[in-house]
């Protein structure tokens, strides 16, 4: 496992980056929680939580359409509303 062998300094930290494909920020993130589940013996136990990216659903068929013909025509046509959406939903 990574975690244990950066911690172990068996692997230096663009090896350990690269190999969770994480960027520099978020693995030293990550490793502080890695850390606080060692101090309290809870090492074998952790897993690493989400980041707080985003994790929204993707807008339907329906919803893209509307938005690309909206947003395309020549000139703009009327403002999209949420009301416009919402029976999308």
């Amino acid at each position: 496992m990574c975690w244990q062998a950066f911690r172990a300094e068996e692997l230096k930290t663009q090896t350990a980056v690269g190999r969770l494909g994480l960027s520099r920020a978020r693995f030293y993130k990550l490793y502080a929680d890695y850390l606080a589940a060692c101090a309290h013996q809870q090492e074998a136990a952790w897993t690493p939580n989400v980041s707080a990216g985003d994790h929204a659903l993707a807008w339907s068929a329906e919803v893209n359409a509307l938005l690309q013909k909206r947003l395309g025509s020549k000139p703009s046509s009327s403002p999209i509303s949420p009301n416009d959406l919402v029976s999308f939903c």
